[in-house]
Order: structure tokens, then C-alpha cells, then sequence
């Protein structure tokens, strides 16, 4: 493979870090990101640890910027943005991963998800672009509740929410395009990810933090939690990211695959070797507060498909756990303290870049 890689939703949680492993892979190839929000030292999400909210660090693995990887601002929405950005920089392979999250607005959903691809994919075709490769970000979430486990791309599709609505729409109306273009088009869809940075509307990441603080002792030994007895398919966003890469290598156009670990874990296993790596050495009160109407039950994905392209994962869940639990614990401690030192109150950004010298 040569040539560039054009790479959407590039500072967000999964982007990132796939940026991150295409720049290794590909030295000699241009890594081209692309956001809606002007370059930053930071997640677009935000992160808390006890009474600190603020924009989440990067872990120190995302931050030096590799000398192939630029980055320009442009709305995935904006079809005429896309079709200059395009013709100048004429990519050899496209991968989308700008998303809503499951907790956003119907209409923001189908905004980004839906219309956004249709006009990245319209786009390529009015720019005249030849390429080897669009991977498109899906989500497994399209399952819903599946019929049979480990649930199979073959699935009936069950949507059972905006969220998983939009990435059906999205992908119907991406394999539309294709069909019309000859468009080399492969589909992932990513299950429950985890790892360093991850948003906190995600269970791993609101438990990585509530217990971050009560270690930091900013809380009681008290954490808030919904349902422990569903089950999901875990898998570490670097993990992800590498499937991307491969994927975007020897993907078959015209295939959707599950990018998942193909291991089921039961909720409660997350908090207790949360708990366990926090050494917290107290009693913790559990509350279960809460519980989502459209959770599935039992989730597990066959990843068959994936893994007869040379694919496996390398990072565990409780290695996944711990690194996330180390980032609460280092880079967004480390940024609490320092906005709670500095005078005037620096800014999430600016705290964090002024304690990295």
C-alpha cells in the first residue's frame, strides 16, 4: 500500500489512537486527520475525578506528533469542503470513524452519522478520487439483543435505540453509494472498546473514574453503578486499531466484519478488577442506581472473519482496565492538580501543556 490516508473523526477516542497506529505501520504514508474542532492537546470528551471536570489528556503514548501526520479542520457535513480538501491532497484510502455517541440527540445522530457519510462518500466521487480502500466505523450496538451467540455479521440487524438506528442508516446508505461508484468499501463493526481516554457515558470508563476519586480521596468509598449482569464483548481500543489497520490492508471490499475480542464478560467482572487494581483495601458500597431500557442481555461477536485476515487481539481486559484505571490515576490527576494550583486558573489544555514542559 502507498499513498495517503485520510482519516475522519481524527481527535476523537478511537481516531487517535488509530492515527497513532497507522503512522507507526505506514512511516513513509501521509496520515491526514480530519475534525470539526481546531487541532488540540486533547480528547474532545471530557473526563472527572472527583470535584475536577476538564478536557481529557492525552495518555503519553498519543503525544508526540509523528512527522507523516497533519491534521486540517473541515465538517465531515460539508460536502464542498470535502471535495477541495480531496482534490488536493488525493488520498489512496479513506477511513471514517466521525460518530455521534449512543447518548446524543436523535437529530444530531443522523447528522453526523448519516448525512455526514453520505457526503464524505458523495464527495469522493465528485473529486475523482481512486482509492484501495474506505473502511467505514459501524458499531455493534446494530445487533441489539442478537438471536444466537457469538452473534455473526450474517445477524438480522435490531437497532434498539437512535443510536444504533443511525449506524444501520449509515451503513445502508454507504453500501448504496457503493453499489452506484464501485467504491472498495469494508465495514467495521467496533463492540464495546476500552482503553485510556475513553468517554465516560462508556460503564468501564464512569467506573474507572468514580473509583479514581475515591483512591485521590476526593469521595467516600461509594460508587454508583446500573445493571452488573449483562454481559459484553470487550476489546482495547489499541486492539481497534490495529483491525482498522488490517482492515484497510487485506479487507475484502464488500464485507462487514466484527471488531470485537470474541470474549464474553459479565459486567460485574469490570468493577471488581477495577476495584481490585485501585488496591482501595476498604469496603466499597456498590449502589445500583440505574439501569438503560434497550440494554441487550448477553453480548459476544464472532470474529471469525476478522481473525482469517491475521487477526488477534494483544491486550487483555484486565490490561485494558488497568491502563485506564493508570490514566485517572496519571495524566488526569495530574491535570486536576494543576488546575487546582495555578493562579489565575489555567485552562484544561493549557494546565495539562504546562506540566508537560
Amino acid at each position: 500500500m502507498s499513498g495517503a490516508i485520510l482519516v475522519t473523526g481524527a481527535q476523537g477516542f478511537v481516531g487517535r489512537w488509530f492515527i497513532a497506529e497507522a503512522s507507526a505501520r505506514w512511516p513513509q504514508r501521509k496520515i491526514l486527520g480530519i475534525g470539526r474542532s481546531a487541532r488540540r492537546a486533547t480528547f474532545t470528551s471530557h473526563v472527572t475525578i472527583g470535584p475536577h471536570r476538564l478536557l481529557a489528556p492525552l495518555p503519553a503514548a498519543l503525544r508526540a506528533t509523528a512527522p507523516n501526520v497533519a491534521y486540517e479542520t473541515a465538517d465531515i457535513r460539508d460536502e464542498d469542503a470535502l471535495v477541495a480538501l480531496l482534490v488536493a491532497e488525493r488520498p489512496a484510502a479513506v477511513v471514517h470513524l466521525a460518530s455521534g455517541l449512543r447518548d446524543d440527540p436523535a437529530d444530531a445522530l443522523h447528522s453526523v452519522n448519516v448525512e455526514g457519510t453520505i457526503a464524505l462518500l458523495r464527495a469522493l466521487r465528485r473529486a475523482e478520487v481512486p482509492v484501495d480502500r474506505v473502511v467505514i466505523g459501524s458499531s455493534g450496538w446494530v445487533y441489539g439483543s442478537p438471536r444466537s451467540l457469538p452473534v455473526r455479521e450474517t445477524a438480522a440487524l435490531a437497532p434498539p435505540d437512535p443510536y444504533a438506528e443511525s449506524k444501520v442508516a449509515m451503513e445502508c446508505a454507504a453500501w448504496s453509494a457503493a453499489r452506484e461508484t464501485a467504491l472498495p468499501l469494508v465495514v467495521a463493526r467496533i463492540f464495546n472498546v476500552v482503553g485510556p481516554g475513553l468517554d465516560e457515558r462508556h460503564a468501564c470508563a464512569r467506573f474507572a473514574s468514580q473509583i479514581a476519586a475515591i483512591g485521590a480521596g476526593f469521595a467516600e468509598p461509594h460508587i454508583v453503578v446500573g445493571d452488573l449482569t449483562p454481559t459484553r464483548d470487550f476489546v482495547d481500543v489499541r486492539d481497534v486499531a490495529a483491525a482498522l489497520a488490517i482492515l484497510l490492508e487485506r479487507g475484502v471490499p464488500g464485507q462487514t466484519y466484527n471488531v470485537a475480542s470474541g470474549r464474553e464478560t459479565v459486567m460485574e467482572e469490570v468493577l471488581t478488577t477495577l476495584v481490585a487494581i485501585a488496591r482501595l483495601g476498604r469496603k466499597l458500597n456498590v449502589e445500583r442506581a440505574y439501569r438503560r431500557a434497550a440494554d441487550a442481555v448477553r453480548v459476544v461477536a464472532d470474529i471469525g472473519s476478522l481473525a482469517a485476515l491475521g487477526y488477534d487481539t494483544a491486550y487483555p481486559l484486565a490490561a485494558s482496565l488497568a491502563d485506564l484505571y493508570a490514566y485517572y490515576t496519571g495524566p488526569v490527576a495530574t491535570l486536576a492538580a494543576a488546575q487546582s494550583s495555578s493562579t489565575p486558573r489555567a485552562s484544561g489544555a493549557a494546565a495539562f501543556e504546562a506540566t508537560q514542559g
